[in-house]
């Protein structure tokens, strides 16, 4: 290993901006960007990209955020799986709340069978959608959030936004 602290990667296949990254043990999951509704996977180790899936033709990702939402699996570092939550949108944009079960692309999984590595709506017990700022008018150009027993949410207009995490 050398002692450089930044390398460069292999060129990725598209052109991005202001895409969301999340880690997953030897994974670099990117999902989406302005006006891309592509998500691909970059394993560290083969230096690769493979793409996972795209969203939903009617999610705009004009601002979109996207986090590792944290439960009992995903924090057993032998768990296959991790759950992603996408949101986004403003007054101007139609708003989305997606959640992915993500299993890597990498290993042998049929995922369309298992319905794994989708963008699906989020939604309650009820199969109802849950649409995160969608009342409240918030712009989410820009946001960021951490998950853990509260999600906080910053963006624009310097607005804190936190959720209990058992709502999500």
């Amino acid at each position: 290993m050398s002692d450089q602290i930044f390398q460069n990667l292999k060129e990725f296949p598209i052109l991005l901006d202001e895409s969301q990254c999340v880690p997953h043990k030897h994974e670099i999951l990117i999902c989406g960007g302005y006006n891309q509704r592509v998500c691909y996977s970059y394993h560290t180790l083969k230096n690769e990209y493979k793409l996972i899936c795209e969203y939903p033709s009617d999610a705009e990702l004009n601002g979109h955020c996207v986090v590792k939402l944290v439960n009992k699996d995903n924090n057993n570092k032998d768990s296959n799986s991790i759950t992603l939550l996408s949101f986004g949108g403003s007054n101007f944009r139609k708003r989305h709340t997606l959640v992915m079960e993500y299993v890597s692309v990498w290993g042998n999984v049929s995922n369309e069978l298992n319905k794994y590595n989708q963008w699906v709506p989020f939604t309650d017990e009820h199969n109802l959608p849950i649409i995160i700022g969608k009342y409240e008018g918030h712009n989410y150009h820009g946001a960021r959030a951490v998950i853990d027993e509260v999600t906080i949410i910053c963006y624009l207009s310097l607005i804190i936004q936190a959720i209990l995490a058992c709502l999500i």
